[in-house]
């Protein structure tokens, strides 16, 4: 009856927790690493930060394995049914004098997998390692870790050889004492394979305190909490009932036979002048500390690296006293030493740390960082004012109050979570050591070799590329630096959907012969074949157009952006966006002359439903180019392109009233593509104090040559000349100005 009892209440419990984890709390519980995970009697180590991990070990374990897993926990709770509840679920009090013994006999036997934390207790600072070594810095504990999990394992794998030893020997009187000491019957209930413990990283993402459910509630039965208790809720009850990431990440098990087969010898050769009991000290006291060590290394090296964690070692990478340092450094260093760690072996990331980071740098601001630095300035610990960070050095420096830095000092926190991945921390420390101007420099190299890489890459991959091999060369990025590109002016250029550089060189290199530094990146699909160019996306095209954006901004004083009717839209996308001194456009191309292209979306379902039910229409897939360009090899476009076309029309037309820096716009007088009310939406609807729209006779088969070409390449420059002298002067010149025929 008993049995029954507890495999139902175990059951009642996973289905519990499953549905608290699913449907009440917002945090995710994710795992990885489960292949690491073997059948042997298993003693698991993990870092101790919070209280929940205690109640979320088993439910992973059970995740994982099927099994159920023993944790420890404290005496206070193991009273009437509740107390029995969690001796089920596997919870065992820690003052039971019989718990070593239990855990020993349960790894002897592999009846259970046992969890336990190296730290001993919650270490809220996450200090553990001090040069070189892992050192706990805790009330009442100031050194190495506790060393009672290794002693634990050893002791079990110990214990079972020499039992094992005593049964091949006959010795009943060895053989009763282990029975009876670690509860087992006999040598048929010994586990013959041997025990690992289990190294287990547990990682948290963001680190957020203040109010939430668990707080309410709590203080709604029992009162206002305080002290301890009001820190726990506030930080731990945002861990569970906000979003929150929770990973866990078991490492390869560690076989104890590599701490214990080379001394067996050595303690038979010692068994006729010992005890067996001073030889087993002997042993323990060898391997106790070597074996913690060894544990500590594989939890904390997989631990998640996060956005927030990095920045904070970043701020702890200052020099000491330094009470301010310019914003764009601090980016650069953090941007730089993300795309570095993401390089280095044996090292994990959280999401905030992988996919597209240029945000953080270019001046879109990425989200997850921006919301740290909200929180920073909320604590007192950080202010931003004018391009520089004011450092709170009086609490940052300061001794926190150990139950309280989670609340006041997340900077701290945060980097000591960093502090035993070495390889990490002297990156970081590297990266803040350099100049703003070194920092650019290498940033600007990394952008400019990632274009370079894309493109080569590209054209090895691609099969049926549009251009012959001795033209390839002629449509990669172009980038014309400036005379003393430091104080010039950036002017980034963007092509026409299906075309490539080459359609922009004559007006880079006039540009370039102006003063300015020229960059007009190759975008994403175009240059190699029809197949890339459908594989690419329009968050492609703009991706690669804002890395450009973002090489610029950090090479050159100010960067004003440009491009011809699809690159146009790419431009204004940009411009809506921080960190633009200025915009001009050529033909954008926001609105069509030929209406078939409003129904586009129509035309794409229906084709993407054909292909589903295996009857594709190929002839509704591509249309035929009437009017192409002389430096375009394409000849048609297909659907899903023109679909991705749209789609950057619809995000262009929403960017334009965040538009205020001053902008030109510069239409066709007769585009056979594009209709005239494209210039005349944009000059509507931008926010800007300068904006002009200028009527120029200019040819889609021949852009930038002829008269007409020299004449819209020097009405640009013009334009770009006066907007570095301002925009009172550009207002003058403006009215200076013929108005457009369409105006008159």
């Amino acid at each position: 009856m008993r049995k029954f009892i507890e495999i139902l209440v175990f059951a009642v419990s996973k289905i519990i927790f499953e549905f608290l984890f699913n449907k009440i709390l917002k945090s995710k519980i994710l795992y990885a690493g489960q292949e690491n995970v073997t059948e042997n009697p298993t003693l698991f180590v993990a870092n101790h930060y919070t209280r929940i991990e205690t109640a979320l070990l088993p439910y992973i374990h059970w995740l994982v394995t099927g099994r159920r897993l023993q944790v420890l926990a404290h005496q206070i709770f193991f009273v009437g049914w509740f107390g029995e509840w969690l001796r089920i679920c596997g919870a065992f009090p820690m003052d039971d004098p019989k718990r070593n013994n239990r855990i020993v006999g349960d790894l002897m036997t592999g009846r259970y997998n046992w969890a336990i934390f190296p730290e001993g207790n919650m270490v809220k600072n996450r200090s553990v390692f001090e040069r070189g070594k892992f050192v706990l810095d805790c009330p009442g504990k100031k050194g190495p870790p506790h060393t009672g999990a290794a002693v634990l394992a050893l002791k079990a794998e110990i214990f079972k050889r020499s039992y094992l030893n005593a049964v091949d020997s006959g010795d009943r009187v060895s053989m009763q004492y282990y029975e009876t000491t670690y509860d087992f019957s006999g040598p048929d209930e010994i586990c013959r394979k041997s025990i690992v413990i289990s190294p287990l990283s547990i990682s948290y993402y963001p680190l957020r305190t203040g109010d939430n459910f668990l707080l309410y509630i709590v203080s709604k039965l029992f009162g206002k909490a305080s002290g301890r208790f009001e820190e726990e809720l506030r930080v731990e009850g945002n861990f569970l009932f906000k979003d929150t990431d929770i990973d866990h990440h078991f490492g390869p098990a560690i076989h104890l036979d590599d701490f214990l087969s080379h001394l067996m010898p050595i303690k038979r050769g010692l068994h006729k002048f010992f005890r067996d009991e001073d030889i087993n000290n002997l042993i323990l006291e060898w391997q106790r500390t070597k074996l913690t060590q060894r544990c500590m290394a594989e939890i904390y090296q997989r631990i998640y690296i996060n956005v927030d964690e990095l920045a904070s070692y970043c701020i702890r990478a200052l020099p000491a006293g330094l009470e301010e340092v310019e914003e764009e450094k601090l980016r650069l260093a953090i941007y730089t030493s993300a795309l570095e760690i993401r390089e280095l072996n044996d090292t994990f990331v959280h999401s905030s740390l992988r996919g597209n980071l240029l945000p953080i740098i270019n001046g879109e601001g990425y989200q997850p960082l921006e919301e740290f630095f909200m929180i920073l300035q909320q604590d007192n610990l950080l202010t931003f004012s004018e391009g520089l960070i004011q450092i709170n050095r009086a609490i940052i420096d300061a001794k926190s109050d150990f139950h309280r830095v989670r609340m006041t000092n997340k900077i701290e926190v945060l980097a000591n979570g960093l502090e035993p991945l070495e390889s990490v921390t002297r990156l970081i420390r590297k990266n803040m050591g350099k100049s703003l101007k070194q920092l650019r420099r290498d940033i600007c190299s990394y952008l400019l070799e990632q274009d370079k890489s894309e493109y080569i890459i590209a054209r090895e991959e691609s099969e049926d590329l549009i251009y012959p091999e001795e033209e390839l060369a002629d449509h990669e990025s172009i980038f014309l630096e400036g005379s003393d590109k430091e104080h010039s002016t950036g002017v980034l250029l963007g092509h026409d959907l299906l075309a490539t550089p080459n359609q922009m060189k004559l007006f880079a290199e006039q540009l370039h012969r102006a003063g300015f530094t020229v960059f007009c990146p190759r975008l994403t699909g175009h240059g190699t074949s029809e197949r890339d160019l459908i594989n690419s996306s329009w968050e492609d095209w703009q991706n690669t157009y804002n890395r450009a954006f973002t090489l610029l901004k950090h090479s050159c004083a100010k960067v004003i952006v440009g491009g011809f009717s699809a690159g146009a839209l790419l431009a204004l996308n940009r411009a809506s966006r921080k960190g633009v001194f200025g915009a001009f456009v050529l033909n954008p191309a926001v609105s069509l002359k030929d209406y078939d292209f409003y129904l586009i979306p129509a035309a794409y379902h229906a084709a993407k439903f054909m292909r589903r039910v295996g009857r594709p229409l190929h002839r509704l897939e591509w249309r035929e180019l009437e009017h192409n360009l002389d430096d375009v090899r394409a000849s048609r476009i297909s659907l899903t392109t023109m679909y991705e076309w749209r789609k950057l029309r619809q995000v262009c037309k929403r960017s334009m009233p965040k538009i205020t820096v001053p902008i030109l716009v510069i239409r066709a007088a007769d585009d056979p593509v594009l209709s005239t009310y494209s210039s005349d939406r944009i000059t509507n609807n931008v926010q800007s104090e300068y904006k002009q729209q200028v009527e120029l006779e200019f040819y889609r088969r021949s852009l930038f040559s002829e008269s007409q070409g020299r004449k819209l390449m020097s009405t640009v420059i013009d334009y770009l000349h006066d907007l570095n002298k301002g925009v009172d002067f550009l207002n003058k010149q403006k009215e200076e100005l013929p108005l457009p025929d369409s105006a008159n």
